[in-house]
């Protein structure tokens, strides 16, 4: 193997300099680019990186791509991503349990917004509520002790609420106890 040392490499005709090679070691601190902003490094292939990365400014995808690039892929996907806010313009995927330390809020707050919670075709499953026992819609408050309790009292389509001691239900005093203290909401069909 020969060794050149230089100082600074030019391209002797245009603005091209190829070094070519199946592997280039680089020793030492690099830096690409002159750090005034108008440099574009293009790689066209993978960069492994056997270390950690540390970047000082944005990962941004390349003009036109912002629907196509990834951060990972199916068979190799990131442990943890720490940060401060998760911006998607389009569809965040979950396809485990989403796991919240705060509270959900839309992007914006604005009166009448078609923010939606589930779809007509999409619905969630349960919804547990504690502490209040109230579900806040806009300026309406559906509170479970201001339903009616019974189904004869409640008209169509709307909701009230029953004990568990009115269901009827057989199984261990553990069990039997524990449902009999609760308050169930019920929709009349």
């Amino acid at each position: 193997m020969s060794t050149i040392l230089v100082n600074n490499v030019k391209s002797y005709t245009g603005d091209t300099v190829t070094i070519s090679g199946s592997n280039i070691l680089v020793h030492g601190n690099t830096t690409l680019g002159d750090g005034v902003g108008t440099d574009i490094i293009t790689v066209k292939g993978d960069i492994t990186a056997s270390n950690s990365m540390t970047i000082s400014g944005s990962i941004v995808p390349s003009s036109g791509a912002g629907d196509i690039s990834t951060l990972g892929i199916s068979t190799k996907k990131w442990n943890t991503l720490y940060t401060e806010t998760l911006d998607g313009g389009g569809t965040i995927g979950v396809s485990s349990s989403l796991n919240m330390s705060g509270s959900v809020y839309p992007y914006i707050d604005a009166p009448f917004q078609s923010f939606n919670l589930g779809s007509p075709t999409k619905h969630w499953s349960n919804l547990y509520v504690s502490r209040s026992n109230s579900i806040q819609i806009y300026t309406q408050t559906i509170s479970a002790s201001a339903l009616p309790t019974s189904e004869a009292a409640a008209g169509t389509n709307e909701l009230y609420t029953i004990s568990g001691s009115q269901l009827p239900f057989s199984g261990s005093i553990t069990d039997l106890n524990a449902i009999s203290a609760s308050l169930f909401v019920m929709i009349k069909a």
